[in-house]
């Protein structure tokens, strides 16, 4: 869901790279999948992370960067990212 016009608003806002790409990667789970409960949510998002980390390790090893699932306890929203 890379947006050219979103990474240059980042730049131009001075953000470093390791901000933009946090922001760039990041989704919503929860919102794909409206109803899901948050439990399920938790547990797809971790096997998605574990697919994206072996991918990374395999493609990317050179990189120190990794996918990372997170759950926002106020909202109960799962999103996953990487960083």
């Amino acid at each position: 869901m890379f947006n050219e016009d979103k990474y240059a608003d980042f730049l131009f806002e001075g953000r470093d790279d390791k901000e933009i790409q946090y922001w760039m990667n990041l989704f919503e789970l929860t919102s794909i999948f409206e109803g899901m409960e948050v439990n399920e949510a938790k547990k797809l998002g971790g096997s998605i992370v574990e697919v994206w980390n072996d991918r990374i390790a395999n493609q990317y090893s050179e990189m120190n960067v990794s996918a990372s699932l997170i759950h926002d306890d106020s909202t109960d929203e799962v999103f996953i990212t990487i960083q």
